[in-house]
């Protein structure tokens, strides 16, 4: 026979054996308070005369939950009380069988099976009950739609469950290699199953825990190599054997605070009832039931523990919650929250509402694809010659910012240089600028792209993408881009539009989106005393007469460019950023560079800008021969006071 264990334990001091004499058992009278058992046990884990055993229904649980969660608790226990955790033999005995049988997965699957028939069941039951509207519901249509997805989702729940199996073994291997580690050395657990059914008789008569309510243990059957029927075993006295374990390793290593991590909620380890917290005067607290009494008592009278702590894995997420390691994974797993009343009928109207909102965003963006858009304009964006006159009047430098500009522009910012800005105008942030934000936008950017080379991309990119827009979008921004270039900040005309994306925009002057636009920039043009030598309600195409010299020995000499009765050349110009040589240097000055530098200098229409006069390949001109500056060419407007 095994040498028993308990010859080898050290003995009790005198005062300690006297101490275990004068024990008593001493029934609780409260539950103590959530928070101050907390705190209490966080302290006694902390203290070196305190142990935590394991037993099998917590090895299980961990199992369940995920590799990041099951690590935070091993780094818990090795920073809290890295040499004071055991597994008793009996729990990794336990351990084994079900992860043989893999217990965990045929539970999962009986328990799903369950779930999958009620739904099941109870879907035709309910299809019939609710043929007409119940507890305010709108119609019987809406009470069975609402009941079908929510049956649905029972089932879409059990089958994204079931694959939580997959990943099995990896976690009962991580959970077995920790148990071994921690497996008690030296049990006498043999000595204990010699003696176990008769010890267990007697207590189990006398009601005296643990274990007594699973005296009734039916032999589990099953079959061997040739079909025969065999019995396998009951296990009613496995939670006896467990707590002999842990009272023979409690007083060999005088253990002063034995604590039990256990999902076992049967009043054969905790006190029976619901005790009232202590001091709660209107029933509200939350308090935390003690250990069966005569547990706490055979602890003290056998081993000389002062205290003895249950633990399940929701009251130990509480005490690790204290400590300064993140945890939150496991938290997460072991206090589920608590399932949410039924849903006010309030709460299945809004539901409802959202789910016909994302139904009309679904087509519309399916109408958008269609039709080759980014998006629909949003429900009341609309673009008439009214509302973006008064849009215009609103995006004067003086007018206060539209709602929503400032939070869309600091999100501009953050993604300039680092993504596609043009994405971020979408439906939703339409809808939040309306009109007059989309102006305001177009035209600050005009703005800021002068001195920013990231906002003139950003710029040029919304003016090539504005035909991707839908059409009250695209007018919104043409109007703001159009502003940009053709007004100041008080709505009047400029004599020297910005060029920036002009060409841009000209290429658009045949389409709708630019209508409106145009048309509010052609009633600013009729009160300006000058306008600019091109603006976009002008007749198109515009043509440039070239005069050459007609000498024969100068025959190619440059002498004349008009446009609207404005000669742009000067023999001799004094600023050297306007000079023909400046601009060209060696290249040789054909007619198309020469509309090409007039189109941007001037902001005129390239793509409708032609030529009349003489046609040659290229130009002579005198090397102080330029073009006038923009600032001094501009057309007498209907506003301008005769002399």
């Amino acid at each position: 026979m095994l040498r028993r264990a308990s010859a080898s334990l050290r003995r009790p001091n005198g005062r300690q054996r006297q101490n275990n004499r004068d024990a008593s058992l001493s029934l609780p009278l409260d539950s103590e308070d959530t928070l101050k058992f907390t705190q209490r046990v966080d302290a006694a884990l902390r203290s070196q005369e305190s142990f935590v055993y394991l037993d099998t229904s917590f090895l299980m649980w961990l199992i369940k939950i995920s590799p990041a969660s099951r690590d935070e608790f091993f780094q818990w226990l090795d920073d809290t009380l890295p040499s004071r955790v055991a597994v008793p033999t009996w729990s990794l005995h336990e351990l084994y069988r079900h992860n043989v049988e893999k217990r965990i997965m045929v539970d999962l699957d009986e328990q799903l099976a369950r779930l999958n028939k009620t739904a099941e069941q109870s879907f035709s039951t309910l299809w019939t009950l609710f043929d007409e509207p119940l507890n305010g519901a709108s119609s019987a249509a809406q009470q069975r739609e609402q009941a079908r997805d929510t049956l649905r989702a029972v089932r879409t729940l059990t089958d994204r469950a079931s694959n939580w199996k997959v990943g099995y073994e990896r976690n009962a291997r991580e959970v077995i290699e920790f148990a071994n580690r921690r497996a008690v050395k030296g049990s006498d657990i043999f000595h204990h199953l010699s003696t176990i059914e008769m010890l267990a008789d007697a207590r189990f008569t006398g009601r005296v825990p643990p274990g007594f309510q699973d005296k009734r243990k039916k032999d589990v059957e099953s079959e061997d190599v040739l079909g025969a029927d065999v019995v396998v075993g009951s296990n009613r006295w496995g939670d006896l054997v467990f707590w002999q374990e842990v009272l023979d390793h409690a007083r060999a290593h005088r253990v002063r605070v034995v604590v039990i991590l256990t999902k076992d909620a049967k009043n054969d380890w905790r006190m029976a009832g619901k005790l009232a917290v202590h001091g709660d005067t209107d029933g509200s607290a939350v308090g935390v039931q003690p250990p069966h009494p005569m547990l706490s008592f055979e602890a003290t009278r056998t081993a000389s523990a002062q205290e003895l702590v249950l633990l399940d894995q929701s009251r130990l997420a509480d005490v690790m919650k204290r400590g300064l390691k993140d945890v939150t994974g496991f938290v997460a797993a072991a206090q589920p929250p608590s399932l949410p009343p039924p849903k006010t009928e309030a709460e299945l109207r809004s539901e409802a509402r959202e789910r016909q909102k994302r139904e009309q965003e679904r087509v519309a963006e399916g109408a958008a694809r269609a039709s080759n858009l980014r998006f629909l304009d949003p429900t009341g964006l609309t673009a008439s010659d009214g509302v973006v006159q008064r849009a215009l009047y609103e995006t004067r430098a003086d007018a206060a910012a539209p709602p929503g500009l400032a939070e869309f522009e600091t999100k501009v910012r953050k993604a300039l240089g680092s993504q596609d800005v043009v994405d971020l105008l979408t439906s939703e942030a339409v809808a939040n600028l309306g009109g007059v934000g989309l102006i305001a936008f177009g035209r600050r950017s005009i703005v800021s792209a002068t001195d920013d080379v990231r906002w003139a991309a950003l710029t040029a990119d919304i003016a090539s993408a504005l035909e991707t827009f839908p059409r009250a979008t695209a007018t919104f921004l043409y109007m703001g881009l159009l502003a940009g270039t053709y007004l100041d900040g008080k709505n009047k005309l400029l004599r020297t539009p910005n060029g920036h994306v002009a060409q841009k925009l000209f290429l658009m002057l045949d389409r709708d989106i630019a209508r409106v636009p145009i048309e509010q920039i052609r009633k600013k043009s009729t009160s300006a005393a000058q306008i600019p030598l091109f603006i976009p309600s002008d007749p198109l195409p515009l043509f440039a007469e070239i005069k050459i010299d007609t000498e024969l020995d100068q025959s190619r000499a440059l002498r004349a460019v008009w446009i609207n009765d404005h000669n742009l050349i000067i023999d001799v110009q004094s600023d050297p950023r306007f000079r023909l040589a400046r601009r060209f240097g060696s290249i040789p000055l054909t007619p198309e560079l020469l509309l090409d530098h007039i189109a941007e200098l001037y902001v005129l229409p390239r793509r409708q800008l032609g030529s009349v006069g003489t046609t040659v390949d290229g130009y002579n001109y005198d090397e102080h021969m330029g073009l006038r500056a923009p600032t001094d060419v501009w057309r007498n407007g209907p506003g301008e006071k005769k002399s």
